[in-house]
């Protein structure tokens, strides 16, 4: 841990020498991390990696990575691995800044929760400048053998966090695999609430929001100019389970592609109450109440997402979302009887921050 105020640094610049900062994960079955490290308040150079715990055969359970600056893979070649791996069950990714990225390929992400786990959590991290192509920035993955016999993925939650595709084109957050067939005793969830995804999608023609396997509850989500689709169902083999889709705002550039794309046969059992601006009004079957009306940010050029009073998402959305779904972006506490949509709450009391500030 880094004490308040005093800058740690872990330097692991590369190519020779030391390329990885921390490593819990040796490789072999034989060679588990051990559980429950807690890394905090510390900075990273890495060329390889910040803190990876986890791995196709890591234990690793309970590691906390809180509130770290993270810049790396500075690499500039394909390494399959993610700036920062939580490990497995109950690990939580909590408040960091991750940037930096330089790979280039769409196989090494700034998180990767590559354990077969439950109850991961990845919230209130920053993510930004990352060139690691297609991504996705945020993925969970537990394709192969990561789930072994008998064992079964659990929720992997991703929420309050904000995501910024800006710099280099790229999916955002995609579910890729949870190791799910059909007539498992297991569903594993994903959940995405309360995140604020910018400029996501691409390159080329993948979504901002993916996925293909296990079930989904996205609430709450706030996307702007995303650059190709807000939700995309797609992939090799897709195995979904379910997929509620509720109370987002699909903000999309001008360029993009729709607002959705899914195959024919997924299952979308709950969509409903999204926002949609940008290519004209939505013209989809997967949304049963679709709102085509700008969201009227206070100010998104400046980064604000917050609604301003005369925004439609306000007291429109729906109240059947998810029960862990209790506060905002902002910490505000959410009504149960009525629903603002996207990420941030309409708050009269408060005054919106200021913008643009400048300290002398």
């Amino acid at each position: 841990l880094g004490y308040p105020g005093e800058t740690a640094l872990f330097s692991a610049p590369g190519p020779t020498g030391n390329t990885a900062n921390v490593r819990g994960w040796l490789g072999s079955s034989t060679d588990k991390a051990p559980d429950w490290y807690v890394f905090g308040n510390l900075s990273f150079l890495a060329y390889n990696g910040c803190v990876s715990a986890g791995g196709t055969n890591s234990a690793a359970h309970g590691w906390r990575i809180v509130g770290n600056e993270c810049e790396g893979l500075t690499r500039t070649s394909q390494l399959q691995t993610g700036t920062i791996v939580p490990g497995g069950n109950y690990s939580k990714v909590l408040g960091n800044t991750i940037h930096g990225g330089r790979t280039g390929d769409k196989l090494d992400h700034a998180i990767y929760s590559m354990s077969c786990s439950e109850d991961v959590e990845i919230a209130w991290n920053y993510i930004y400048d990352n060139n690691f192509a297609a991504g996705p920035l945020v993925s969970v993955n537990y394709e192969s053998t990561r789930c072994a016999e008998g064992q079964y993925a659990g929720v992997a939650s991703i929420h309050d966090n904000i995501v910024d595709a800006t710099n280099y084109p790229s999916r955002c957050v995609y579910a890729y695999d949870q190791s799910y067939l059909f007539g498992d005793p297991v569903t594993p969830v994903t959940k995405v609430y309360n995140n604020v995804f910018i400029n996501c999608g691409g390159p080329g023609a993948d979504g901002a929001l993916v996925m293909r396997n296990g079930a989904m509850e996205a609430y709450n989500n706030t996307f702007y100019g995303t650059r190709t689709y807000c939700l995309e169902i797609s992939g090799p083999t897709v195995r979904i389970a379910y997929l509620n889709f509720k109370n987002n705002i699909c903000h999309m550039a001008g360029t993009a592609t729709s607002y959705t794309r899914y195959e024919s046969d997924a299952p979308v059992h709950d969509a409903e109450k999204n926002i949609y601006y940008g290519l004209g009004n939505y013209s989809g079957s997967m949304d049963a109440s679709p709102i085509n009306a700008d969201p009227r940010f206070v100010n998104a050029a400046g980064g604000n997402f917050r609604l301003s009073s005369d925004s439609p998402a306000i007291q429109a959305g729906a109240t059947t979302i998810g029960t862990y779904i209790v506060r905002d972006k902002d910490g505000n506490m959410r009504s149960k009887a009525t629903a603002d949509i996207g990420a941030y709450l309409f708050n009269s009391s408060v005054p919106n921050p200021p913008q643009n500030l400048r300290f002398k």
